[in-house]
């Protein structure tokens, strides 16, 4: 079940003193009533907020009552804004009824890790892709579709794509940056995304193999963002989107059960739900990689994202797999094989590389289908895939206090596409 938190992030009204205004006084402010969230020591950026307003609010609205001219980013269909704001700027935002949250900007750190990234002469199709168009094993090394992923766009949002690879065959393209540092040969950021990338559309271990790819770069080359960068990709891709397209998100955000954790996550969990369920647009979504249950990282939370876990070549869970009722799907990621920056390829295992797998099912779907609704392309998914072939971790859960909730057993499968 996705979780809820809002509840615990409104801070009770003030109740006023007893006594009346003495003669000639200026009535006294209204006491704020909305509270701020603030990031742990070390992890704010001082003066910067993040603020969602409540369905049907006008956004505009709530900057002018607080005199706000200047915003980093403003998104009326995630209804959130983000900006460098004055204390009367954000006590006129803890009085205003149509704000639902204030939270001090911070550092997010991806969860989504990679065990380091290993030269492959693996020949195409790869592994993982010929894993996903038959029901059993073993494998019969070949990896053929109707569907290509022609007309649909991909929406990478992560550490830049390497666009002039050969293996992206001019298809890929830079959408922007939100990160000042330009990458280099050595960022693992840069490589992260070019290998999601590559297991989405590249040309030799891609999925969908025709679909254009368009960098939403979020991260640096260490894999973090602040939360109000992540808002302004997920603003951004709202506001440039070409129809029909899917998205993927390869990082999720640590979940520790903290009010500031509970925070980021609601934020987060509006803002991919809007671009799901309002834009139509079909997510995919990394989990943590740390043998958790998977609702504790945002936005894999979020009901109009697409939460997956990892796989290995004989169809066993990963051992640092996540578990849980969020997680709706498996696909492969264990020694997944993707461009390098620069050329050749390498491999590497996450499921932020078991992510991209099912938003080029998704591009598919859309490339067969036409454009639809997020769910009904998750839905279908769903429908498709291999039921009840993926094997228990060989090292389940070291952790003796950790009781791991039931998880479902679907492998991605590309049904006939």
């Amino acid at each position: 079940m996705k979780k809820t938190w809002l509840a615990l992030l409104v801070a009770v009204l003030s109740i006023p003193a007893a006594g009346g205004i003495p003669a000639g006084a200026e009535p006294a402010a209204p006491a704020p009533t909305i509270s701020v969230d603030r990031a742990q020591p070390g992890r704010g950026i001082p003066d910067v907020y993040v603020v969602s307003v409540k369905q049907g609010a006008n956004i505009d609205d709530v900057l002018s009552q607080a005199k706000i001219k200047e915003t980093r980013v403003k998104s009326a269909a995630l209804r959130s804004f983000a900006a460098k704001l004055t204390k009367p700027q954000v006590e006129a935002l803890q009085r205003n009824s149509s704000v639902e949250m204030i939270l001090e900007d911070r550092v997010v750190t991806s969860t989504s890790s990679i065990e380091g990234y290993t030269p492959t002469d693996e020949p195409g199709p790869g592994w993982a892709t010929d894993r996903i168009n038959q029901a059993a094993l073993p494998l019969d090394g070949s990896y053929t579709t109707n569907a290509t992923g022609a007309g649909v766009t991909a929406y990478v949002i992560d550490g830049g794509i390497d666009v002039n690879h050969p293996d992206f065959e001019g298809r890929a393209s830079e959408g922007t940056s939100l990160v000042d540092t330009a990458p280099t040969p050595n960022c693992g950021g840069y490589q992260h995304g070019t290998g999601v990338a590559g297991v989405l559309g590249g040309a030799k271990f891609g999925v969908a193999k025709k679909v254009k790819l368009v960098s939403v770069r979020t991260t640096g080359c260490d894999g973090g963002a602040s939360l109000s960068t992540v808002l302004a990709a997920a603003a951004w891709v709202g506001a440039n989107h070409q129809k029909p397209a899917v998205v993927n998100v390869s990082f999720n955000i640590n979940g520790t059960g903290s009010l500031e954790d509970i925070a980021t996550a609601t934020i987060l969990r509006g803002v991919f739900n809007a671009l799901s369920a309002d834009l139509g647009l079909f997510i995919a979504n990394s989990t943590s990689n740390r043998n958790l249950d998977a609702c504790m990282g945002a936005p894999a939370d979020a009901a109009g994202v697409v939460a997956v876990a990892h796989t290995d070549i004989d169809d066993r869970a990963a051992d640092s797999a996540d578990w849980g009722p969020c997680i709706q799907l498996y696909a492969p990621g264990r020694n997944v094989p993707f461009p390098a920056i620069g050329s050749g390829f390498v491999k590497s295992s996450g499921s932020s590389f078991a992510a991209p797998m099912v938003a080029g099912v998704g591009a598919l779907y859309k490339s067969a289908y036409g454009d639809a609704p997020s769910q009904t392309v998750t839905n279908w998914i769903k429908d498709k895939s291999t039921k009840d072939v993926v094997k228990p971790k060989l090292n389940p859960y070291p952790n003796p206090n950790v009781i791991p909730t039931p998880t479902v057993n679907r492998l991605l499968n590309t049904g006939g596409l």
